[in-house]
């Protein structure tokens, strides 16, 4: 593109966040990180000091003004840096090797690819898992539910104790706001929580919970090292040494979700029911994590370019085309002279008459047809390329699909289409594009007789 170009078409164009943007999208996840250290910290008690003055916001310092943006991501995303949680610091005794993880977790594969077969092989494995049930144990099947993930999340379990017993259902809504993984740890809390406050432990010796998160089971059992959640993890495990103290043996063990198995499609359902329910809890129940609070700085800058983009004075031929931002660079494709071609079209800066005449590099704005020679003229009207068009538009239209072709369905990505598609919209446009013979630097091209 000419240096002559306008920034904002440049950015679009490359897919590349604006630096400033960039900038602040880095401040906010920074600030957020200084929030969840501990209170000993001197950097922490400087941003609690510095939160505690008068008019910060006025008197802009970096992270002051690190503050306000992450006041801004509040309104845009609902995430507030002040409801983070405690950054993850290691306790004596919590440092161990990780473990392997069980080989039968890679042999039933997953819930959306699982063949007949594994279906199988998951009732075999659990079967043998649960073993032979005795009156003094216990199983419980836990399951998390996230409508949006992130979004309303809720925890449901079962608990079958005696056979003679009904089983035990147990359902909590956890967050407005929160995760998949959220509620699956929910789950094994609640578990346990009903086991001490029902002294279950008079009565039981072992209790074995199915949990069919592998995220959850590892970092209770494998010694996965948590990146969130920490509270959640650590209550787990004070109540499991509470519960083992009182004589209660507890195995926490992986269950293949959606394979039929009784308990955990019952523990699904109600943890389904509690998600629906956290719909109505207030923000203030959600924990945010650091992971939240880099895809909310994300999504408010990405809105914030968005603004920009619609606001702009200049890059108005590439806003026609690409109306919506993305932070996805652009591929050289088919080859980088093409790939040149297809961006001067794209934002207006092109070598046709019509460009070169308004930057005085040339006296007429007209094709050789007698018409202004814009990118859309030549794309789509001049009659000197009918036949080179016509074949094009076939092309598009038997292999693409594209019914409706002008300039934005031809130079812009359509939201249907994948990438082996567009690809091949590119191929066909530069082949059109190779017979013209119009880019073909320096000689002008002849029109086609």
């Amino acid at each position: 593109m000419p240096s002559t170009s306008g920034r904002a078409a440049l950015e679009i164009e490359a897919g590349v966040l604006p630096i400033d943007l960039r900038i602040e999208e880095i401040a906010i996840r920074e600030i957020a990180k200084i929030q969840s250290k501990s209170i000993k910290e001197p950097i922490k008690q400087q941003l609690i000091n510095y939160q505690e003055e008068i008019g910060h916001d006025i008197h802009i310092t970096p992270m002051g003004k690190a503050l306000c943006q992450s006041f801004e991501m509040e309104k845009e995303t609902g995430i507030n840096i002040n409801l983070i949680e405690p950054e993850f610091t290691y306790r004596l005794g919590e440092t161990s090797r990780t473990k392997t993880t069980p080989s039968y977790w890679n042999r039933l594969g997953s819930s959306k690819s699982r063949t007949s077969e594994q279906k199988k092989l998951c009732i075999t494995v659990m079967t043998k898992l649960i073993g032979n049930t005795a009156n003094d144990q216990a199983t419980a099947y836990t399951d998390g539910s996230c409508m949006g993930n992130p979004g309303p999340c809720g925890a449901g379990a079962i608990i079958y104790t005696e056979d003679s017993r009904p089983a035990i259902r147990l359902h909590r809504p956890v967050a407005q706001r929160g995760s998949i993984l959220l509620a699956e740890l929910v789950a094994i809390v609640m578990v346990l929580e009903f086991c001490i406050l029902e002294r279950l432990h008079n009565t039981i010796t072992t209790l074995k919970i199915f949990s069919d998160s592998q995220s959850a089971v590892g970092l209770l059992t494998l010694n996965w090292a948590p990146k969130s959640y920490i509270d959640v993890i650590r209550d787990i495990k004070e109540h499991i040494e509470d519960l083992r103290t009182k004589g209660m043996e507890i195995c926490i063990l992986w269950t293949p979700g959606h394979a039929n198995i009784q308990g955990n499609d019952e523990a699904d359902l109600l943890a389904k029911q509690a998600a629906e329910e956290a719909t109505q809890l207030l923000p203030k129940n959600n924990i945010i994590t650091l992971q939240d609070v880099k895809q909310g700085a994300h999504k408010s800058v990405m809105l914030k370019w968005q603004r920009r983009w619609e606001l702009s004075n200049t890059g108005r031929d590439l806003f026609e085309i690409t109306p919506n931002v993305k932070n996805t660079p652009i591929f050289d494709y088919p080859t980088k002279k093409f790939f040149s071609i297809f961006i001067q079209l794209r934002t207006g800066y092109t070598i046709l008459n019509y460009y070169k005449q308004r930057i005085g590099q040339n006296t007429t704005d007209l094709c050789s047809c007698g018409t202004k020679e814009t990118q859309q003229h030549y794309l789509t009207e001049c009659p000197n390329y009918e036949s080179y068009r016509e074949e094009m538009y076939h092309q598009i239209t038997k292999e693409i699909g594209i019914r409706k072709i002008n300039t934005c369905t031809l130079l812009g990505r359509l939201d249907h289409e994948n990438t082996e598609e567009y690809k091949r919209k590119l191929e066909i446009i530069s082949a059109f594009i190779a017979k013209t013979g119009r880019f073909d630097l320096p000689e002008h091209p002849q029109p086609q007789s």
